[in-house]
């Protein structure tokens, strides 16, 4: 389905009458049922996804990065490198809730420059389990930037769980003033990765991931650690439960 689906976002949202309009606030409903892809589904502004339940409407992916955020000078079957991304224009106001993603490698949300977004009530998966090889690739939402000033920012993730990923969620740009709030994070080598492979003073890598704000979310069964922030200030860390995390995967004595 992967043609119908990218094609139907394209009508919705990159018309050229109303993209990147308030026209294009209009919700793109899917069904119950199994949605297989086999490449990556772009996901320009505005973008509406809503499925009928985690539990009933699934997305299959395979190895490729299953839904991408792109900037609004995008047109059908040409979606925006995010070099072209400037604050007026990039991935801004997408909202996906209530549906599931399935992988088999690679992301399942890769957030390029988005702001102002909400994911809500998704279960995401892919194959890791604890013993495998590291995988970078195999991530569950990753968040770039391409620079401070055009960021990932002011994005909510409520209510999302993400297990067997490599790493849950990561980051090494200036992303800002994200909030992770009643998630769970399960069977994954690493939770959530801040900063890893930052290289402060390069573009989009300024000050590393700050403000962000993880609360109220579970962390279960993670190699190694279920937080990890190697560059980045002022992120928060609050109520939230740790079970079976570090040790590399030991037993609990």
């Amino acid at each position: 389905q992967t043609v119908a689906l990218q094609r139907a976002v394209d009508q919705l949202y990159l018309n050229a009458s109303n993209k990147g309009q308030t026209q294009a606030r209009v919700e793109l409903i899917l069904e119950p049922g199994e949605y297989n892809i086999s490449d990556t589904i772009f996901l320009p502004p505005f973008t509406t996804l809503r499925g009928a339940g985690a539990d009933k409407t699934k997305i299959i992916g395979n190895e490729k990065i299953a839904f991408k955020t792109c900037n609004e000078t995008s047109v059908p079957g040409a979606y925006a490198e995010d070099a072209t991304s400037t604050t007026l224009n990039q991935a801004r106001n997408i909202k996906i809730s209530d549906l599931s993603i399935i992988t088999a490698g690679g992301a399942a949300l890769d957030l390029v420059s988005c702001k102002d977004s909400e994911f809500t009530n998704l279960y995401l998966e892919s194959y890791y389990q604890f013993g495998f090889a590291e995988d970078s690739n195999v991530i569950g939402i990753r968040l770039s930037s391409l620079s401070t000033a055009v960021s990932s920012n002011n994005n909510k993730f409520e209510n999302v769980s993400i297990s067997k990923f490599d790493t849950a969620v990561a980051s090494d740009n200036d992303i800002k003033n994200n909030i992770w709030f009643n998630c769970t994070f399960d069977t994954c080598r690493q939770g959530i990765s801040f900063g890893t492979n930052t290289i402060l003073g390069t573009s989009g890598m300024l000050t590393g991931p700050i403000n962000n704000i993880i609360s109220h979310s579970i962390f279960d069964n993670i190699f190694k650690h279920g937080i990890e922030i190697v560059s980045g200030t002022d992120n928060v860390s609050k109520n939230n439960k740790f079970y079976n995390v570090g040790n590399t995967g030991g037993s609990d004595l």
